[in-house]
């Protein structure tokens, strides 16, 4: 696969998921957003750093496989409806797993794994510390910190301070400590700033 065709069916994904969803397509951008800046900070390479960022694009690619009433039920889901949600991971992967280049960048796995916890009791595959792609440990972090610092209809969003502090507290267990240091170093001296994305359907490019 040519990186132009590569590029035009990462394009199209995002904006297939934009379609289905904007507020999750719009979640995607925040965390690539920050997922870009903590690699950087961890000093890897330009190659990890545009695999990382695309996979943060299309992490919850899944969601589009969830059935519309669950993705877009306004208040809080039911544990059923919360399972479905679960099935995003592995319906991520089914749908990257037919692009042949993004596998081979491990683009795949790190949308598997984005749920997975340091300590195990993640899903879909419950990988312990490490075993977790490096990948999928960085959006894991960006993930959170751009869901608590989201307004929802049955949940306000915390502050970022708050939200850093739920960052501190679940390192070595939900996340890789080193992650979340590098993430609040970027915080701290502003190279991450809460500015969410704000796009119509046309602005969707990678």
């Amino acid at each position: 696969m040519s990186n132009i065709s590569s590029s035009e069916t990462i394009d199209s994904l995002a904006k297939a998921l934009f379609t289905r969803d904007p507020y999750t397509a719009l979640h995607c951008r925040n965390v690539q957003n920050y997922a870009r800046k903590v690699a950087l900070k961890l000093n890897l390479s330009a190659s990890e750093i545009q695999n990382i960022e695309i996979g943060a694009l299309l992490h919850d690619i899944g969601k589009i496989g969830t059935p519309e009433d669950i993705l877009l039920k306004p208040g809080k889901l039911s544990d059923k409806e919360f399972e479905s949600i679960m099935l995003h991971p592995t319906q991520g992967y089914d749908i990257i797993s037919g692009i042949r280049e993004l596998c081979i960048r491990g683009i795949d796995k790190s949308i598997l794994h984005h749920h997975e916890r340091f300590d195990g009791s993640g899903y879909p595959s419950g990988l312990v510390g490490n075993e977790i792609p490096l990948a999928a440990r960085i959006i894991s972090v960006c993930d959170a910190f751009d869901a608590m610092t989201t307004s929802r209809s049955y949940s306000p969003a915390l502050s970022p301070e708050a939200a850093l502090e739920q960052l501190k507290s679940n390192a070595g267990t939900q996340f890789d400590e080193t992650v979340v240091d590098a993430f609040i170093n970027c915080y701290q001296t502003k190279v991450i700033k809460i500015d969410k994305v704000i796009l119509n359907k046309m602005e969707m490019t990678s």
